[in-house]
């Protein structure tokens, strides 16, 4: 199967369990392109799972992840997200405009729209506004 990347995952989440297993058929992972595949489409699912289905789903392909990862613990080392790039994956995805970045952040827009592009860096306090709307612990904003 060809590796998927972000942008090639459907915009909605397929209902059911036979629409998902459809997405991608879950079957042991073998080989590093499987384990690549498996794990973007966790990190895909794992933000947008929400029904009885979609997380049994995405409970069964993380098993199949883990006992992947488990047999072959050094097949790839752990890379950090870049806090820059997930946060701009995560408004994008969401469709938050810099005002509305601005206030998560408890900042001016101009103040937001500078950390996404670089010139400003997200502080302590930030990534902990960051966890809490996203739900993910703050310390991803900060590459820790």
């Amino acid at each position: 199967m060809k590796a998927r990347v972000y942008g090639q995952f459907p915009a909605k989440v397929p209902e059911t369990y036979k629409e998902l297993a459809q997405l991608y058929l879950p079957r042991r992972i073998n080989d590093k392109l499987a384990h690549r595949t498996v794990t973007e489409l966790v990190d895909w699912l794992s933000v947008r799972a929400e029904t009885e289905e979609q997380i049994e789903y995405l409970d069964f392909i993380s098993d199949l992840l883990e006992q992947y990862e488990s047999r072959y613990p050094h097949s790839e080392p752990d890379q950090k997200s870049d806090p820059l790039e997930v946060l701009r994956y995560l408004v994008e995805e969401n469709g938050i405009t810099t005002r509305e970045l601005g206030r998560i952040l408890g900042v001016d827009h101009s103040v937001a729209a500078r950390i996404l592009t670089g010139s400003r860096s997200i502080t302590i306090e930030h990534a902990k506004h960051l966890g809490a709307r996203f739900k993910v612990a703050p310390e991803l904003f900060l590459g820790l």
